[in-house]
């Protein structure tokens, strides 16, 4: 980078940072008061639904909303627009099955309080599929301080509406009811001029079915990838802690593992999208994107290895001095997710790298691989009776080893591209 550049990165990542700061501090200034009105249980049925919507989220536009910062004509863009709407539409459709026919998703969380839930799903499939291209287009747009505004809506109103809806006693209903508000409403301030772009005039179904062939990575290899890290961190993950462990297992992993990583999401949410952006010019302009690769991983490390420091000698206390004591056993387990945790998010704020190498298929199969290996270790842990937290410590080890290997898989990649520039 020319000293130029050097300056425009670091306003542009300060823009992103100071968003992503304020809406990840308000969970931590409402938590007191959610962790002591809610219980375990009541964490793990909104972590159950949340699942379920991040599954069919992460796919409901194809991941068609990701080309949106590679689009730069404008009347590409605008195809580009229609085919997430079309695509969010359907899918939206779709959900409307699993809240009329709930019984297989009782059956597998082993809940039946997630029946009346799914009744909210599509409203919160379409909250979600918008707020993500919400996302994507401010990036195109350069307007990173609006995407930092839409960081601190979405927080603020979902935070504060799970501590009022809790302390009127809405229970569970209310922390979706609060989370669904959070989603919508920064589409509604802040993405009209989006809405109108994507609705504003006619687009043939050549053009469509042109836009989605030229992109068709995204949903043949991108979406499939994304489904299968929400399949297998998540859903596949709670569903073996719930029926292995039981639903205040599942509680206390949820809590720990929302506010261990909020800190971090801080960090390499701004690092992650200021990369894609940064990288994505840079290649058009046929550089190298080295430099920004390695600087984003010394930042990422440079907040990764004390917070890793704290938790390791001092997460039992904090959680139970900052949580209640119904929450000291989540502080406990907090220690065995250290490996885990730094190998992760150092890959996170790079994990672009094989959409900007053209390299989703090989990025697809490296997660199968490390997945099949986390949940087998995992699940292999309960059949030979291992406590919940040697378990998650065998799960532990086992993601970070992959993650190691990701992540140096990730700079080979760059070191190619380098070469045959």
């Amino acid at each position: 980078m020319n000293p130029t550049e050097h300056k425009n990165y670091l306003k542009n990542f300060t823009k992103l940072f100071s968003g992503n700061l304020i809406g990840q501090l308000l969970p931590f200034v409402f938590a007191p008061f959610i962790a002591r009105i809610y219980s375990p249980a009541d964490m793990a049925v909104q972590e159950n639904f949340l699942t379920v919507v991040s599954l069919i989220g992460i796919i409901a536009m194809g991941r068609f909303e990701i080309a949106v910062v590679l689009e730069k004509k404008e009347e590409r863009l605008n195809i580009l627009l229609k085919l997430c709407a079309w695509m969010l539409g359907g899918f939206i459709l779709l959900s409307s099955f699993f809240s009329i026919y709930p019984d297989w998703l009782v059956h597998f969380f082993n809940s039946k309080e997630i029946a009346f839930h799914l009744r909210f799903l599509p409203l919160a499939i379409a909250g979600l599929g918008l707020l993500n291209l919400l996302t994507q287009w401010l990036l195109h747009q350069g307007k990173y301080s609006s995407l930092s505004a839409s960081r601190i809506i979405q927080s603020f109103f979902q935070n504060a509406g799970y501590a009022f809806f809790g302390y009127i006693g809405f229970g569970v209903k209310g922390m979706l009811i609060a989370w669904i508000a959070g989603t919508i409403l920064p589409v509604v301030i802040l993405g009209l001029p989006m809405l109108q772009q994507m609705f504003k005039g006619g687009v043939s179904q050549s053009e469509l079915k042109e836009m989605a062939i030229h992109h068709k990575d995204f949903p043949m290899v991108n979406s499939l990838h994304a489904f299968t890290d929400i399949l297998a961190t998540q859903f596949l993950l709670f569903g073996i802690i719930s029926h292995q462990y039981g639903v205040t297992a599942l509680g206390l992993f949820a809590i720990t593992n929302r506010y261990l990583k909020a800190p971090l999401i801080l960090i390499s949410g701004s690092l992650s999208q200021l990369f894609y952006s940064e990288a994505s010019s840079l290649i058009h302009q046929g550089r190298s994107i080295k430099s920004i690769y390695l600087r984003t991983i010394r930042m990422m490390l440079t907040v990764l290895l004390p917070f890793a420091i704290v938790i390791f000698f001092f997460g039992e206390d904090l959680f139970t001095w900052y949580l209640g004591d119904k929450w000291k056993e989540a502080g406990t387990i907090t220690i065995y997710f250290v490996p885990v945790l730094v190998t992760n998010f150092i890959c996170s704020c790079v994990s672009t790298t094989p959409v900007l190498m053209k390299q989703q298929k090989m990025a697809y199969i490296f997660s199968i691989v490390g997945y099949a290996l986390g949940l087998g270790v995992l699940f292999a842990a309960s059949l030979y009776q291992f406590d919940f937290k040697n378990a998650l410590l065998v799960y532990s080890i086992g993601m970070s080893v992959f993650y190691m290997v990701l992540s140096s898989w990730y700079f080979q990649l760059i070191s190619k591209f380098d070469k045959q520039r």
